[in-house]
């Protein structure tokens, strides 16, 4: 096998095994002609073109064609900044004296950005680390540089006794709104633990230098495309105007990339129709999606409060908006469902939804809201969630949440979690936790089929993008997937082996292993 790529080549990709994003066609062909897919099905259909007609001819025998995944729900921004800090994920499990030797190592080789040393991706939730978790610990080790890691959780982080003066935190200093200062519970001081802090941090941090920042976001392109993945959607709280202008420059300056909508803050929405567009436009190659707004628990607390939920909701809503609510807790989940009772449109959707009970789902499904989730956080936190006080029966409920009808996209919430959907699909089908044999409540499970669609199709649906993305059918844009092995005949537990030899956006390669 072998393929040029060239853009705006017609392409005929002859004996493939096709699932179309809703259902399983079997074997057939695809073509494509200006970026658009012109035939999908049978070769010897009567309205099958003739494939000499076409610039390139491939062979796929052996591989399995469906939609370019589609994620539908990370972060861009913070993606590109974990992947040029250092990385702690590796720390997890290890004793006091190993992790200051990590971050003795880290000091002494990784360079300071803007004169901070910044770390990522720290499990808090490790107890054999959770118990020194303190500025005076982090003190020991950098006394004469800020230092901050961020948490793999993306709701805190840890910061030095300097980096919280630098940002001008002190014992007495008020906690912003919805925003925690943890304290020891013996002494009231600070601890350096700061909760649901991000736009206080972003405001008073230094940003890394955008040529930097944009080098690593090019890496996470190419890293998402060889994954399968033709459409991203950021969903950051806190993206403005400036951050959609600096996406949408880096993107045209680029051959080609996935299609990637942006959600715009509520800081910063009413700019939004003024300056760049409203919901589905598309600004300089970058597309307008959702109204991400947080509703959370982490700090301690909810907020906001029902009544400023709904109050953000309105005002999106009267911009043309469909809102997106980050609720992961049951409180949160059940607050976002009762002012979306009050003023809901099409489109609306909730962010992970991560503990429901019957009752929850039965009022999603009642309304038609849709959801984006995290299915590998399964395998990932499963351990975790079985140990907890957390009811399993509750989390990522998957089959009941597709048995009522409920639309639902798959996601990764990266750099939270992998953006791997072959992994999502592998959590999603055996439910499996990492590391132990366990099962997060098997009665979740979802067939292979269902998975591929919520990766595919209904991900187009919850983006706002199903008019051209998720479905191979005529005159949609040719975002193709061909894969190494065929899902519907792989065992469940040889999933996640499953890789894109070929990844296709509007016709032309993003990633080719032929």
């Amino acid at each position: 096998m072998q393929f040029n790529g060239d853009d705006g080549r017609s392409l005929w990709l002859d004996n493939l095994e096709i699932f179309d994003g809703l259902r399983n066609l079997e074997s057939g062909c695809i073509s494509v002609e200006d970026g658009k897919i012109s035939f999908v099905g049978e070769k010897t259909g009567h309205q099958s073109p003739e494939p000499s007609k076409f610039d390139e001819i491939i062979d796929c025998s052996g591989l399995f064609a469906l939609p370019g995944f589609v994620d539908s729900h990370l972060h861009l921004f913070s993606l590109a900044a974990s992947n040029s800090g250092y990385d702690l994920s590796h720390a997890s499990g290890t004793t006091r004296n190993t992790f200051q030797s990590i971050l003795k190592m880290a000091k002494e080789t990784f360079d300071k950005q803007e004169g901070w040393h910044r770390f990522y991706a720290l499990d808090s939730f490790d107890l054999s680390i959770s118990q020194y978790l303190d500025r005076h610990f982090l003190d020991e080790l950098f006394p004469e540089d800020p230092v901050i890691i961020r948490f793999k959780s993306g709701h805190g982080a840890l910061l030095n006794s300097l980096a919280l003066r630098l940002i001008d935190v002190t014992e007495t200093t008020d906690e912003p709104p919805g925003t925690t200062f943890i304290r020891d519970l013996e002494k009231g001081l600070l601890t350096g633990v700061i909760l649901e802090g991000e736009e206080l941090l972003g405001a008073k941090i230094p940003s890394i230098p955008i040529a930097q920042l944009m080098e690593s976001l090019g890496d996470v392109l190419e890293d998402t495309s060889s994954k399968g993945i033709t459409t991203l959607v950021d969903a950051s709280q806190n993206n403005d105007v400036s951050k959609i202008e600096i996406l949408s420059e880096f993107v045209s300056s680029r051959p080609l990339s996935p299609h990637i909508v942006m959600m715009p803050g509520m800081s910063d929405l009413s700019r939004f129709p003024r300056e760049v567009g409203c919901y589905s436009d598309v600004y300089r190659k970058v597309a307008i999606g959702h109204v991400k707004i947080m509703l959370t628990a982490s700090s301690g607390h909810i907020f906001p409060s029902e009544e400023d939920l709904l109050s953000s909701i309105r005002k999106a809503h009267s911009l043309g908006f469909p809102v997106a609510i980050h609720a992961v807790e049951n409180e949160c989940v059940s607050i976002a469902i009762s002012a979306l009772e009050k003023d809901f449109i099409s489109g609306d959707r909730i962010e992970h939804a991560s503990e429901l009970f019957d009752k929850n789902i039965e009022d999603i499904a009642a309304l038609g809201i849709q959801i984006s989730t995290q299915p590998g956080l399964i395998t990932e936190n499963g351990d975790r969630y079985l140990q907890n006080a957390v009811d399993p029966s509750i989390l990522y409920r998957l089959e009941s949440l597709r048995m009522h009808g409920i639309t639902i996209g798959f996601s990764s919430d990266a750099p939270f979690s992998p953006a791997d959907p072959m992994g999502w699909i592998s959590a999603a089908t055996g439910r499996n936790v990492s590391g132990t044999g366990e099962i997060l409540e098997s009665s979740e499970r979802i067939s292979v089929p269902s998975a591929l669609n919520m990766a595919t199709y209904s991900g187009a649906v919850v983006s706002g993008v199903a008019d051209r993305k998720g479905h191979l059918r005529q005159g949609m844009d040719a975002d193709i997937v061909l894969l190494d092995m065929n899902p519907l005949t792989t065992e469940v537990s040889e999933l996640f082996k499953i890789s894109p030899v070929l990844t296709l956006s509007q016709g032309s390669s993003l990633y080719s292993q032929m």
